[in-house]
């Protein structure tokens, strides 16, 4: 994986860093200002470089694992059928009880919206 645009440091940095921490016994609250990092970065590299070893430096995904307010497939079949039955999105939101640009959203994703030039 490539290191993200806005990283401070590349996980051979990193992997320093923790390095000076453990083996050098330097403190983090000296290093966050050097490096340009917060101390709780840096405690959590040094965890994951004690766990993982360097591996546990790479970037990682943002991405949440699970998204418990995300709408549930029904929900989404209806929004479907009931604009394919030519009802307005304010219609589809009022019956469903979910926000017009959740609507919206979901007929995007499937391509049932086609934007005008």
């Amino acid at each position: 994986m490539n290191t993200h645009k806005n990283a401070r440091l590349t996980p051979h940095g990193r992997a320093l860093l923790a390095a000076r921490v453990i083996n050098e016994g330097l403190r983090p609250r000296g290093l966050e200002q050097a490096q340009g990092v917060s101390v709780g970065m840096i405690y959590k590299w040094v965890c994951r470089f004690r766990e993982e070893g360097i591996e546990g430096l790479q970037d990682r995904i943002s991405r949440p694992h699970r998204s418990p307010l995300a709408t549930d497939a029904t929900a989404m079949e209806q929004i479907v059928e009931r604009r394919q039955q030519r009802q307005i999105y304010r219609q589809i939101a009022q019956e469903l009880g979910v926000g017009q640009s959740m609507v919206a959203r979901i007929l995007k994703r499937k391509g049932l919206i086609v934007r005008a030039l």
